[in-house]
């Protein structure tokens, strides 16, 4: 999971990003944040269209908010 979370962490140097990945990995990075104490908002749920808003910060997650699918 390091693999995901190392990329968040150096493409969010850029500015403003939007990555897509496979559930499975979306929800073992989420716990993986949660498990490090990072904020989260929302339900923790991985549905199929979700989306995760993570706020990077100096370079580490600082918070992420759970964005249910539109439909």
């Amino acid at each position: 999971m390091d693999a995901a979370l190392d990329l968040v962490r150096a493409v969010a140097v850029l500015g403003p990003v939007a990555l897509s990945t496979h559930g499975d990995v979306q929800q073992l990075a989420v716990q993986s944040l949660a498990a490090a104490g990072v904020p989260l908002t929302g339900r923790l749920d991985f549905a199929k269209g979700s989306t995760w808003i993570l706020d990077v910060r100096r370079g580490e997650v600082a918070a992420a908010r759970y964005v249910p699918s539109p439909a």
